[in-house]
């Protein structure tokens, strides 16, 4: 199984087991999945969330000026 073929199911029960602190190599070994395939999804979930964080700054900036002019 490659990162592509994660399907919802399978990204559920990686969140929720490292939500509880399990390391990627003890998910992987309960989920049955390789541990570099949890990183490659926990990196592209990161990546996400900082391009959603920099669009609410930019956001923000931009109303910031519109108000001082």
């Amino acid at each position: 199984m490659n990162y592509t073929q994660l399907n919802k199911e399978k990204k559920s029960q990686i969140d929720i087991l490292l939500s509880q602190g399990l390391s990627k190599k003890q998910v992987g070994k309960i989920i049955g999945i390789s541990h570099s395939i949890i990183s490659k999804y926990k990196a592209s979930i990161y990546k996400k969330r900082i391009i959603d964080i920099n669009k609410k700054y930019i956001t923000f900036f931009i109303r910031c000026i519109n108000r001082l002019f």
